[in-house]
C-alpha cells in the first residue's frame, strides 16, 4: 500500500505544467496485459475509491480512479503490476530472424501460396534462407511487392528443396515473440511521433471521399469530401492487448438532386470494401479505411439538397487475448457535427443518406479485429409541403416546418 501511495503522490504532483507529448505519457500496466495510456496533460486528477468500475462499494478502497475531460476510468488496485512515466515504445528484432525486403529479396521469390516460398533456381545463397531461420516481412502499405505477402509474414523456415526449375522454401507460421526481442507501442497515431522512433512507420490518416450514388431513376446523391482518422493506440501483443482508440471526421460536400411521385421504400448503397491504409505501426500493426455513400427513400418528394456537413464520431477497438470487442462511445450531439445548408424540398415520407466510413484493424499475418462499418447522416420524417432554401452557419432543424431532422448512427459488425 506504500508503494501504491508513493505512485498516487509522484502520478498528482506531475499532472499541472506539461504540454502533450510521448514523454507526457503515463502508462498503467497492469496483471492481466491491459495497458491504460493517458497523457499528464489530460488528467484533471487521480483519486482512490471504494467503488469498483461496476459500481459496487466495498469496505475498504479497491479502485484506482483517473479522471479526464472525457473519462473516468476505474483500474482495480490488485490489477496494477506498474506505472510508467513517459513513452516505453520500443521495436527489436531477433538476432536469427531474417527481414525479407522489398529490394533484395522480393525480386528473387516467384510466388507464395501460404505454405511455401518458391525462388528462382539462380537466386544467391545469401538471400535464400536457411532450414529453421525465422522470416519476417512487414505491413507497408508503399511497397510494390505487397502482393506477395498481401498480409505479411511471420513464419520459420523447416525446408529448402532444389526443384528443376525453381527453390521451394516451406515454412511455418510462428508469433510475433518469435521475431521481435521487443515489440510495445503506446501513443497516437501522427506523423510527428514517427520521426522519434526508429523503425516506426506511421501516417495520420486521410481517405477521400468521392461517390456519385446512383438512386434508381430518381437522381444521384453526390459526396466530396474526406474521413479523418486520428487517435491513441496500445499494442502490446506479447502479453495479448491491443486497444485502438479512433476519432472520424467526415468532411463532405452533399449534392442531392431527387424527385419520387410514389412513397415506395428504397435502399441504394454505393461500398466495395477497398481498405486503404491510414496508420501502419512498426509494419506490423496496420489501420484501414473504406468509405462509401447510402440513401434508404421512403417519401414522395422533390428534393434539391446542398450540404457541408463535418460529422465527428469514435470508433474504440479492443482485444484481450482472443477476444475482440468494438464499441461506439456516446457524444453529444454539439460535438457531432457542424453544419451549413441549403434545401428546397417538398416530402411526404422520410429519406435518409450519409457517408459510410468502415474501418479494419489487422496485424501482420492474420485479421485481428472484425471490421466496423458506419453509416451516419440526416434523416428528415413528416411532411413539407412548401419550397424552402436556407443559407446558414449552424444548422437548425427547426427550419423544417413539420419535418424533423436527426442525427442517425447505424453501425454493423
Amino acid at each position: 500500500m506504500k508503494k501504491f501511495f508513493l505512485v498516487l503522490y509522484l502520478m498528482t504532483s506531475s499532472i499541472l505544467g506539461y504540454a502533450q507529448n510521448e514523454e507526457d505519457q503515463v502508462l498503467v500496466f497492469r496483471h492481466t496485459g491491459e495497458v491504460n495510456l493517458f497523457y499528464q496533460s489530460e488528467l484533471d486528477s487521480i483519486t482512490l475509491s471504494k467503488y469498483d468500475a461496476d459500481s459496487i462499494l466495498y469496505q475498504e478502497v479497491i479502485s484506482q480512479v483517473f479522471h479526464t475531460k472525457d473519462t473516468i476510468l476505474f483500474v482495480p488496485i490488485a490489477e496494477i503490476d506498474s506505472v510508467a512515466f513517459g513513452s516505453r515504445n520500443a521495436i527489436e528484432l531477433r538476432n536469427d530472424v531474417k527481414e525479407l525486403t522489398d529490394v533484395i529479396d522480393l525480386p528473387w521469390i516467384i510466388r507464395f501460396d501460404g505454405y511455401s516460398i518458391f525462388y528462382r533456381l539462380n537466386t544467391p545463397d545469401n538471400v535464400l534462407p536457411k532450414a529453421g531461420q525465422r522470416l519476417f516481412y512487414g505491413l507497408d502499405s508503399n511497397s510494390g511487392k505487397a502482393s506477395v505477402f498481401p498480409y505479411g509474414l511471420t513464419a520459420k523456415a523447416t525446408a529448402v528443396t532444389r526443384l528443376n526449375d525453381e527453390i521451394r522454401v516451406d515454412i511455418e507460421n510462428v508469433e510475433l515473440k518469435e521475431i521481435f526481442n521487443k515489440l510495445f507501442f503506446a501513443g497516437k497515431v501522427n506523423k510527428q511521433e514517427s520521426a522519434n522512433i526508429k523503425r516506426l512507420k506511421t501516417a495520420h490518416g486521410e481517405a477521400n471521399i468521392g461517390v456519385a450514388l446512383p438512386v434508381g431513376e430518381l437522381g444521384n446523391i453526390n459526396f466530396m469530401g474526406k474521413c479523418v482518422i486520428d487517435g491513441p493506440v496500445v499494442f502490446n501483443p506479447f502479453a495479448g492487448y491491443t486497444s485502438i482508440d479512433l476519432s472520424v471526421d467526415f468532411l463532405i460536400s452533399m449534392d442531392v438532386q431527387l424527385e419520387a411521385e410514389e412513397g415506395d421504400e428504397l435502399h441504394y448503397e454505393s461500398f466495395d470494401g477497398n481498405y486503404a491504409t491510414v496508420a501502419t505501426l512498426y509494419k506490423v500493426l496496420n489501420i484501414g479505411m473504406a468509405t462509401g455513400a447510402f440513401a434508404d427513400l421512403n417519401a414522395s418528394m422533390t428534393l434539391s439538397f446542398g450540404l457541408e456537413r463535418n460529422f465527428h464520431r469514435k470508433f474504440k477497438y479492443e482485444r484481450k487475448g482472443e477476444k475482440q470487442t468494438w464499441s461506439f462511445p456516446e457524444m453529444p450531439v454539439e460535438q457531432q457535427q457542424t453544419d451549413k445548408a441549403r434545401i428546397d424540398l417538398t416530402l411526404d415520407g422520410s429519406v435518409y443518406w450519409g457517408p459510410i466510413a468502415a474501418v479494419q484493424i489487422s496485424t501482420v499475418g492474420e485479421l485481428i479485429g472484425a471490421r466496423a462499418k458506419l453509416k451516419a447522416g440526416p434523416k428528415i420524417d413528416g411532411q413539407v409541403n412548401r419550397g424552402m432554401r436556407r443559407e446558414i452557419r449552424d444548422y437548425n432543424p427547426t427550419i423544417y416546418g413539420s419535418a424533423q431532422e436527426q442525427i442517425c448512427n447505424r453501425i454493423s459488425l
